[in-house]
């Protein structure tokens, strides 16, 4: 089976390099790269829900007309599509309204590699969109069984640089580390969880590792002075 992937970004490279990704797979089809819903719809008016479901949205926040990023996925999610939400790390506070909506319950950063993007993209045997692995499932709003006991140091790297997307240079010049410093802990964290059997490969990842072992966590604002 080969599924349907487009882009929806005001940035034409990044439908670019998203295709390259897309071409890499033989069960994967690109349809284009599209700066508004609008423009997308006028390509794509499927008739029927069933025939939307096998296409495959990468939806950014932002795009060309200036929308508002939840009411296109509203308008997507409406017409059957599936939705990968593609988020700034700065808009880490929206996963949560994005895995209200049941067409996306997937969502990458734009700085994670655009290899990542594979382990959310459908597959031929079964799609991640329903999968044990659904990054806004039930076990990404409450307690994990198995937690992670992290030091305070690992803790705070964990929440700054997963939980709010931070660059290691920020979380460094916040916590008074140095950045390798910050780049070991996090691959500390990424095998531990590892070894627990909960991936954490993706910055969103470590988004949903972190508010699962840590549910009353309440976001405070970060001083990057």
């Amino acid at each position: 089976m080969v599924f349907d992937i487009a882009v929806l970004d005001e940035q034409p490279a990044i439908a670019l390099g998203i295709s390259e990704v897309v071409s890499s797979r033989n069960d994967l089809r690109f349809l284009g790269g599209f700066s508004t819903v609008s423009d997308f719809l006028a390509k794509y008016p499927e008739p029927t829900n069933k025939q939307n479901q096998q296409i495959t949205v990468v939806l950014a926040t932002h795009l060309a007309d200036s929308s508002n990023p939840l009411e296109n996925l509203d308008s997507l999610c409406t017409l059957g599509f599936r939705v990968i939400s593609y988020l700034q790390p700065a808009e880490s506070s929206l996963a949560s309204q994005i895995g209200k909506r049941q067409c996306c319950n997937q969502a990458i950063y734009k700085t994670e590699p655009l290899t990542s993007l594979l382990s959310v993209l459908p597959h031929d045997r079964q799609s991640p969109l329903h999968s044990s692995e659904n990054r806004f499932s039930d076990s990404a709003r409450h307690p994990h069984s198995n937690h992670l006991i992290l030091s305070p140091n690992e803790r705070r790297v964990l929440e700054l640089y997963g939980a709010k997307g931070l660059p290691a240079k920020i979380v460094a010049r916040q916590l008074g580390l140095t950045r390798n410093t910050v780049n070991t802990y996090v691959q500390r964290i990424r095998r531990a969880y590892a070894a627990q059997g909960r991936a954490a490969t993706s910055r969103m990842d470590l988004f949903h590792r972190f508010h699962e072992d840590f549910p009353d966590y309440e976001d405070t604002d970060v001083n990057l002075g």
